[in-house]
């Protein structure tokens, strides 16, 4: 046990030193490749100190339960090694700081946390291997670690999750400015939800702040992230539908997707001028942005049912390749086999890509072809999506005659034919 002690403080001290020396040296560090691998390491260390230490404070509000000898050594063991996880969990930390693009004010609150926190464990091992037993100063200084415990969790928690996350759900309803535009009754909420998480002061990949108008309209540093009335040449629009695994896709893979709806609202919102301040009230009833927002917002609180579907699920790799600006191919729910197809752009929109649908036609339940210049001839296509359930073919060259082939889709139970000749 003593050459276990002996190892485990040295490299402790090793690592505070470097941690010191690090932070003077900050501006100048340049990471290779396998650091910066080292580094993201530090997403699945952090709780280790903060269990080791929740565990510190069971054995203290148990220690009578312990025979006094006992409780001694097994609580230095376990100071001793929440030292070295939280020493460890620092030096990742501070490696992933030096590649990650949040907020500098959040980022350097969190780190300040971490590496005092890492000080604090390795002073409390030191205090207490001299003193053999707590005493007042030891519990002093252990209420000041649990104290920086919980400000270094906050604040990275504000850094993954944006402010307050916390309390969001109590105060989503209070945080949005209802005045009525079209941007904050329609469009915020579904950047509010799915975007600021990530674009928030704290956190500005990108440098692009979604928290508030002004900010939203300045931009990020690639500059504003829409074109007015142009989808094709918007940012935000063209990294929203990109394939999942490119990691320019937003939002970023483990983060929740956007769903088609959403994505339509916000192609609608930028494709009508990108107006902030026009009143959703003033849009004609029948107009398509209106009409999205209105069912969006009648769905907040509709749980959806997920199906249980015996077919095998298609290959990342075969979905990959179904993916581009044009065409979006994702699951129904999570981890499910079942897939919903959306096409984008009438004008980029052609009979291939819906033929290199095929090879997941039998996962496909859910085809979207509304306003593509999709004609009766297409509709020989469809029909091979034998598990398909429902179709839009809303606004599209369809005139009748082909709905005939789609006969053989058995599962078909919703059909959408506005617009259209039919």
């Amino acid at each position: 046990m003593l050459k276990i002690k002996g190892l485990v403080l040295n490299l402790v001290f090793f690592l505070q030193v470097l941690l010191v020396f690090l932070w003077w040296f900050e501006d100048s560090v340049s990471l290779p490749a396998w650091l910066q691998v080292a580094g993201r390491l530090h997403l699945a260390l952090v709780h280790v100190p903060i269990g080791m230490l929740a565990f510190i404070a069971v054995l203290i509000v148990t220690r009578h339960e312990f025979k006094k000898k006992s409780f001694n050594r097994i609580l230095f063991a376990v100071l001793l090694f929440t030292s070295l996880a939280a020493s460890i969990t620092a030096f990742f930390g501070f490696l992933m700081s030096r590649q990650s693009d949040y907020g500098a004010d959040a980022l350097a609150l969190h780190k300040w946390g971490g590496i005092v926190l890492s000080f604090l464990c390795y002073g409390l091992v030191i205090l207490y291997d001299r003193r053999g037993k707590p005493s007042k100063s030891f519990y002093g200084l252990a209420f000041i670690a649990f104290v920086t415990m919980f400000f270094a969790g906050h604040t990275g928690g504000t850094l993954t999750h944006g402010e307050n996350f916390l309390l969001a759900p109590l105060n989503s309803n209070s945080s949005r400015v209802t005045d009525g535009s079209i941007f904050q009754e329609a469009v915020f909420p579904v950047l509010e939800k799915k975007c600021i998480s990530c674009h928030n002061e704290a956190k500005a990949k990108g440098k692009l702040v979604m928290t508030s108008i002004e900010k939203f309209r300045k931009g990020g540093k690639h500059g504003v992230e829409w074109v007015e009335g142009k989808l094709e040449e918007s940012r935000m629009i063209k990294f929203i539908h990109l394939p999942l695994s490119d990691e320019d896709h937003m939002p970023p893979d483990g983060k929740p997707q956007l769903s088609y709806k959403e994505m339509t609202l916000l192609g609608y919102w930028i494709k009508s001028g990108a107006d902030f301040e026009k009143k959703l009230a003033a849009l004609d009833d029948k107009d398509s942005l209106k009409m999205l927002a209105m069912e969006l917002h009648a769905q907040k609180s509709v749980v959806t049912e997920v199906k249980k579907y015996e077919f095998s699920t298609a290959s990342e790799e075969t979905i990959a390749k179904l993916n581009t600006p044009f065409c979006s191919v994702f699951p129904l729910y999570q981890n499910s086999p079942a897939l919903q197809a959306d096409f984008f752009i009438r004008e980029s929109f052609k009979s291939a890509s819906l033929q290199a649908l095929t090879s997941v036609a039998g996962q496909l339940l859910v085809l979207n072809l509304s306003k593509m210049p999709v004609t009766d001839q297409d509709l020989a296509i469809v029909a091979t999506f034998r598990n398909l359930e429902k179709l839009n073919l809303n606004f599209s060259e369809v005139k009748g005659p082909g709905l005939s082939t789609l006969q053989s889709l058995k599962k078909l139970a919703s059909l959408s034919l506005a617009g259209t000749a039919v």
